[in-house]
């Protein structure tokens, strides 16, 4: 009976060692992915991207935007603290491992206010435009989820983000962000118990 027990222990830890080694497999690999966007190497972060999102949006095309959106002259942007909050365990679906991870990480963004016509911008003008700016992003992030610094003139956002990660060999993973004005799209190519 002692016998049947230890082997029934043995095998749960096995199990329970290779669950904990592909979710640390999973957590390394998205931080390398959301630290090549954190230095703006956007091919380099493309090859941690599900190769089917580029059906819908060209690798080429994305890394154009994302240069656009990172490089744009009235947007000051950065961000910096990824951290995983938790990885669910991995579901077979077509022969490729899906599992969905939460991460969070901080967006520091300052908008640039232009003037028009060479005209400087009052401040009136300019406490109207961040008023408006705060609570468009309260509205998308959540009002306890942003900070604005009057003296730096910059938003700092706390982000939650849900990801589906998808492997072949359950060695090398691939990720894509799950917005939910996105999941229409999503939809054409993940497995929908992953997008609920």
């Amino acid at each position: 009976m002692r016998h049947l027990t230890l082997i029934g222990l043995l095998i749960i830890f096995c199990f329970t060692g290779y669950s904990q080694q592909y979710k640390k497999t999973i957590e390394k690999q998205f931080l390398t992915y959301t630290n090549h966007i954190i230095e703006k190497d956007f091919k380099g972060a493309c090859n941690y991207i599900i190769e089917d999102f580029f059906k819908i949006i060209p690798r080429e095309q994305l890394v154009l935007l994302m240069e656009k959106t990172f490089n744009n002259p009235d947007i000051e942007f950065a961000i910096d603290s990824p951290k995983i909050i938790k990885i669910e365990d991995s579901r077979k679906f077509n022969a490729n491992d899906y599992a969905r991870l939460q991460y969070s990480n901080l967006l520091r963004m300052k908008f640039v206010i232009p003037a028009e016509d060479g005209e400087t911008v009052s401040e009136e003008e300019k406490e109207m435009t961040t008023s408006l700016t705060k609570a468009n992003l309260e509205k998308t992030f959540g009002d306890q989820n942003v900070r604005y610094d009057a003296a730096t003139g910059y938003f700092t956002i706390f982000s939650i983000k849900d990801v589906v990660a998808t492997s072949a060999d359950g060695e090398k993973w691939k990720f894509v962000v799950v917005e939910e004005k996105q999941k229409p799209i999503l939809s054409k190519f993940l497995p929908k118990e992953m997008l609920q």
